[in-house]
């Protein structure tokens, strides 16, 4: 860029307000504006979430954008909370949309970018690049295309010829997808946004930019390589045992999305750099930003939430009939649901007994048992249980006899469950089954969407069959060991 040009960049980038979305701003006004809206904002968000609502704020928030999903699905005594939150969001939400809108314009690559302002942990990856392109201020394409080139070490090392390019690029995105997905799993034993948002993010990005290095390719061709970094990951670590194909098939959607995303801002920076300096130091700072991510959510991420799922079927029998089939039940048949034919744990019978004078209820998976604890009894109508044993979630289906990855072992655990039965007006029964679980992997609305479909497949399975024994003409069901009704309902009447 010329003098002229620079100060041209900087005499705009004063001209206009905080809040306007005209004009160009130079990439270091940017990140110093940035870094100091972000303080001015942290500092304000602590201030009136722990001196006036009593609440701790956490830079977490900032992370998972979880705030806004809770404006209309939180209790009615916190949505006031939230929304007083988000109106002090609104003003910084403006400058940030007229700052990035400005930077995308100086930068010479396309506004509508600027949408992924607005997209959790994605955000802060993207903002990050936008201070590596310089501004291309009155220069023209052909300025750009004579701009100097620089004979470095990646210049060497990526080939020319288009297929060489793209094979290059994406084993070395692969090789560092693996040491991040590494570092997040086994080290900071953490299955977070780092891992499921940013390192694809990142991945499609890089990809894109090391593809392009020697030459410009075409938009598909940036597509199939950003794509196929996150395919090829996953490939890899089900190659050699990291993880099984059930997991690795629930994360992929998340992943493509996410790479794609990457590649589209990596191909607007590879389009755009005036030198290959800059595609060089976006890459870096991509390199380097992924793990600080995974930093910065180790260190502040707060505990798995609880969920909980309610699944009810009807049943063409009198609730004292379904009650001892909803107590214990012989073995279910073999489960015909894909969910299960990917691996995840199914039930196959339960039981009741007495252990210590408590009254334990013990439902058998493929995986192992689940110990249930009752805390309430109160046939036929209530049957609730704690969960003090929860076996693994899932066996992973892979080529290797033994896949046990850390996911399996408290990443989604069950902590109580219930049965209420409510008599129907012609004789029958409408039966319903709660389960209370936490998972402690993010996204929450992204995972949540797959455990919730789990357990309330699981629900149904159990459900269908309790209703299959009580329609039965020969009602087919499980003796209650007569202490355990008599010690829980003398223990339900003392309540």
């Amino acid at each position: 860029m010329t003098i002229e040009s620079e100060k041209t960049v900087r005499t705009d980038s004063r001209s206009h307000g905080l809040f306007s979305l005209r004009g160009e701003i130079n990439r270091l006004p940017f990140a110093a504006v940035g870094i100091g809206l972000f303080l001015a904002k942290y500092a304000l968000d602590c201030t009136v979430s722990n001196f006036v609502f009593g609440r701790a704020w956490s830079i977490f928030n900032y992370l998972s954008g979880q705030q806004a999903s809770l404006l209309f699905s939180a209790a009615p005594e916190d949505r006031f909370y939230f929304w007083a939150m988000l109106l002090i969001a609104l003003p910084f939400i403006w400058i940030g949309v007229a700052l990035t809108t400005r930077r995308l314009r100086s930068a010479g690559m396309p506004i509508g970018l600027v949408f992924l302002f607005f997209l959790p942990t994605i955000n802060l990856l993207f903002l990050a690049t936008m201070t590596t392109v310089a501004s291309r201020g009155g220069r023209t394409a052909q300025a750009r295309k004579s701009a100097p080139t620089y004979r470095d070490i990646i210049s060497r090392a990526v080939p020319r010829n288009p297929f060489a390019s793209a094979v290059f690029a994406v084993c070395f995105t692969i090789v560092a997808g693996l040491a991040i997905s590494g570092l997040s799993v086994y080290v900071l034993e953490m299955y977070g946004l780092g891992l499921f948002v940013g390192a694809p993010f990142g991945m499609g990005l890089i990809s894109t930019i090391v593809f392009g290095f020697c030459g410009y390719r075409t938009g598909a061709a940036y597509r199939f390589v950003s794509i196929a970094s996150v395919v090829g990951l996953e490939l890899l670590m089900f190659a050699i045992g990291a993880e099984g194909m059930g997991c690795l098939f629930m994360a992929l959607p998340i992943w493509i999305v996410a790479g794609v995303l990457g590649g589209f801002v990596g191909e607007a920076i590879q389009q755009r750099a005036a030198d290959k300096r800059e595609m060089a130091l976006s890459t870096l700072v991509i390199i380097v930003a992924v793990p600080a991510l995974l930093g910065m959510e180790y260190l502040t991420q707060p505990n798995a939430p609880t969920h909980m799922v309610m699944t009810s079927l009807r049943i063409e029998a009198p609730p004292e009939r379904v009650w001892k089939n909803v107590v214990g039940f012989p073995d279910l048949p073999p489960p015909t649901e894909w969910l299960f034919r990917l691996g995840i744990a199914y039930p196959i019978s339960a039981s009741i007994d007495e252990t210590g004078g408590t009254g334990e209820r013990r439902c058998e998976f493929n995986t192992g048992t689940f110990v249930e604890p009752i805390t309430v009894w109160n046939p036929p109508i209530r049957l609730q249980f704690s969960v003090t044993k929860n076996p693994p979630p899932m066996r992973e289906w892979s080529f290797y006899e033994n896949v046990h990855a850390p996911h399996l072992e408290g990443f989604l655990c069950s902590r109580a469950g219930q049965f209420v039965l409510k008599p129907q007006a012609n004789g029958g029964t409408r039966l319903e089954g709660s389960t209370w679980y936490e998972h402690n992997m993010r996204p929450v609305g992204y995972w949540r969407f797959w455990s919730d479909r789990i357990i309330a497949t699981i629900h149904r399975r159990v459900l269908r069959h309790i209703k299959t024994l009580s329609e039965s003409p020969r009602a087919i069901t499980i003796e209650v060991p007569q202490h355990v009704s008599n010690h829980n309902n003398s223990r339900e009447s003392q309540e």
